[in-house]
């Protein structure tokens, strides 16, 4: 892996200080590259992009190809086709910024907002108060007593209902039929909530894993020298709905690969749906999703999903009507394991980017419904949700 893969990556996760790329938008350290409108995204004009990165970057001016870049990133957006979009804002090759650079840039936006067109002017073109006031543009607000104290106190603009973030609402718990094999992709749920109880019982895997690196003496495995096990479990449905675990740990817990037992106890009250293990990493590495074998498992056995822990992360294949057997193991490994591989090391994609592109032609390929999710909610990245 060369130098540029390390220093370009996406920063989609709150707070982040560098490249973000969402179906909400693209931006730089929250600061938004693209303006949303009737009729999509579009980007921002040249003089404003040219402003901000000048202040993120200490008067270095943008690359050339940022600029169009932008336009063609916006036109991936409204397209739906958010991986697209995500491949070429990690080719802008915009660093992460420190907090000095992020909140030049945040006053750099702010500035540009106060000389928006909608702003009122007086006759002579100076920007107005909002109160008959005038001041120069981008001058300081008058400051004004205030009426409970006395004491001057400069104005600032009333937030808007708008404006102030709102919590959102967490989508139902789904139960055993909402994991029924739908029609084909487009007709999967857009999103999954596993229950409390499986979300915690998935962490206590994830723990579980990561346990033999506190263990000064935990034994290596031969295979890839690494102390850390993935663990496992088989999911099922009870009659009334409810999902639960079985067979943790599979038929043994092995160096790299979890084999889940797919024999339900019981089974005149459960069910069998799918199963959930984990991929830890000695290194730390985390939100690393689903090998080529962990596929074959899926398409060639009577479930009906494959959830996959790395950290907080998790992601999500959902068979439909449409999935077909695999042609064989090493035809399922073309498809992703040596597929990533090529994309990170030929082609210099972050392993992030480079997994969820291989994900996706997978699914693609399969008839798969694909999802990515953290603390138990996962929603549909293939197909894209309109």
């Amino acid at each position: 892996m060369d130098g540029w893969q390390r220093r370009y990556r996406l920063s989609n996760g709150p707070g982040g200080l560098g490249v973000s790329c969402t179906a909400e938008g693209l931006a730089l350290a929250g600061v938004p590259l693209l303006a949303k409108g009737a009729g999509g995204f579009q980007a921002r004009p040249v003089a404003e992009v040219s402003v901000l990165l000048k202040r993120a970057y200490a008067g270095i001016g943008p690359h050339a190809a940022v600029l169009p870049s932008l336009v063609k990133i916006a036109d991936a957006l409204n397209r739906g086709d958010l991986v697209q979009a995500m491949i070429r804002a990690v080719h802008l090759r915009l660093p992460e910024l420190d907090w000095d650079a992020a909140v030049r840039l945040a006053r750099a936006n702010d500035n540009l907002a106060k000389y928006s067109p909608d702003q009122p002017r007086d006759w002579h073109g100076r920007w107005a108060d909002g109160e008959g006031g005038e001041r120069e543009a981008g001058g300081p607000v008058e400051a004004k007593p205030a009426a409970s104290s006395g004491r001057e106190a400069a104005t600032k603009p009333k937030k808007r209902d708008a404006d102030i973030p709102k919590a959102q609402a967490l989508p139902p718990v789904s139960t055993a039929s909402d994991f029924a094999i739908p029609a084909n992709p487009y007709h999967a749920p857009p999103v999954f909530r596993f229950a409390d109880d499986i979300e915690q019982a998935n962490n206590s895997l994830w723990q579980e894993s990561l346990a033999p690196l506190s263990q000064p003496n935990a034994p290596r495995c031969l295979e890839t020298g690494e102390k850390v096990r993935e663990h496992g479990a088989t999911v099922v449905a009870r009659q009334d709905g409810a999902l639960e675990f079985q067979n943790k740990d599979g038929k043994g817990v092995t160096c790299r690969d979890f084999r889940p037992d797919l024999q339900v106890k019981d089974p005149t009250h459960y069910s069998l749906l799918g199963t959930t293990h984990t991929h830890p990493y000695d290194d730390g590495r985390v939100g690393v999703s689903f090998s080529g074998g962990d596929t074959q498992v899926l398409l060639d056995n009577p479930i009906n999903f494959s959830l996959v822990q790395s950290g907080d992360k998790q992601f999500m294949f959902l068979k439909t009507k449409q999935t077909r057997r695999s042609d064989s193991y090493e035809n399922v490994i073309k498809y992703q394991d040596d597929r990533v591989k090529y994309l990170m090391n030929e082609l210099g994609y972050p392993g992030d980017i480079a997994n969820r592109i291989a994900n996706v032609e997978a699914a693609k390929n399969y008839g798969l419904a694909y999802y990515e999710g953290d603390h138990g909610v996962l929603r549909r990245i293939y197909p894209e949700v309109r």
